[in-house]
């Protein structure tokens, strides 16, 4: 089952607003990307969620360990995880879906 959540301006995090409205939508990849990007504490409500991500990348860190820091923080979101890709640029691509 998809989350329906506001949504977010995927570059500044912003809310999206159009014609004064917040916008609502299918926000399954924007939680895994502010999951991604958080750290942990920047979640009120879960305040051990949040990757980190850029200080995980620059920290010389090895692939593997990314991939399970990344694969706790959404299995505790409630996402299954079935795969994660890091490309020589850093980019990351998640194949998750959220359980039940």
């Amino acid at each position: 089952m998809k989350a329906i959540d506001i949504i977010l301006n995927t570059n500044d995090y912003n809310l999206r607003i159009t014609n004064g409205d917040f916008i609502i939508g299918e926000s399954d990849q924007q939680h895994i990307q502010t999951i991604l990007h958080a750290k942990a504490g920047q979640f009120y409500e879960t305040p051990m969620i949040g990757v980190g991500i850029v200080d995980h990348l620059n920290s010389g860190v090895t692939v593997t360990r990314i991939k399970n820091v990344i694969t706790k923080h959404l299995n505790v979101d409630n996402f299954d995880v079935k795969s994660i890709s890091v490309g020589d640029d850093f980019t990351i691509g998640v194949d998750a879906i959220r359980k039940g």
